[in-house]
């Protein structure tokens, strides 16, 4: 090619997927292999921080109370991970306190169609005994394995003592017309304790 000239290949130049062509060259194109990948599986990342004004709590003996939510769009939490596609990742992390020791309190993360309510599938949940009072941080996973199979992983730290851990998986269908939501709740099950979001609710998603 010369300076400011077109760019042309030579007639007898065959180019193959995989196979060795008329220059002695293998032309692969990796983005289209089935074959297990030699490089880091491409994730494209960005982060939805969702700041929740100081005082939302829930203080109301046996009764499940909304807290927080985040919108899963429509048509975008339904594509299984592949050979060069790590799949669609979220984690959630909460900062907020806990008072009373009365009765057990249970962070629960739900998914449904209607936001701002304690409707809907339950995703993953933990525990915090009665005894157990404090600020507390709490992080949540949720990895895409299909259209409706989901594995989930929690983690809630109180007063930076030993975790509360919980994993599962679960079969929510995210292949539905419209937008769901995932939803942060709380039950407290004994009269005076409370449970509130005294800092940060922040969504990061992945893929």
């Amino acid at each position: 090619m010369t300076p400011g000239g077109d760019l042309q290949l030579d007639a007898g130049i065959n180019f193959h997927d995989g196979t060795a062509d008329a220059n002695t060259r293998n032309v692969v194109r990796r983005e289209a292999s089935t074959a297990s990948p030699t490089y880091p599986k491409a994730v494209s990342r960005s982060t939805v921080d969702r700041l929740i004004v100081p005082g939302t709590v829930a203080n109301v003996a046996a009764t499940e109370t909304f807290l927080a939510s985040m919108k899963l769009n429509a048509g975008e939490w339904k594509g299984a991970p592949v050979s060069n596609y790590a799949g669609k990742a979220l984690r959630i992390r909460a900062v907020g306190s806990i008072t009373g020791t009365v009765g057990t309190k249970v962070l629960r993360f739900r998914i449904g169609s209607v936001d701002a309510d304690v409707s809907g599938t339950n995703l993953i949940s933990a525990s915090i005994a009665a005894g157990v009072s404090g600020q507390f941080i709490m992080e949540m996973d949720m990895y895409v394995v299909g259209a409706a199979s989901q594995r989930t992983e929690i983690e809630v730290r109180v007063n930076g003592a030993s975790p509360i851990v919980a994993h599962g998986s679960n079969t929510i269908d995210l292949s539905v017309a419209g937008d769901l939501f995932l939803k942060l709740t709380v039950l407290v099950y004994g009269s005076g304790d409370t449970v509130s979001l005294s800092g940060s609710f922040v969504a990061m998603v992945e893929g």
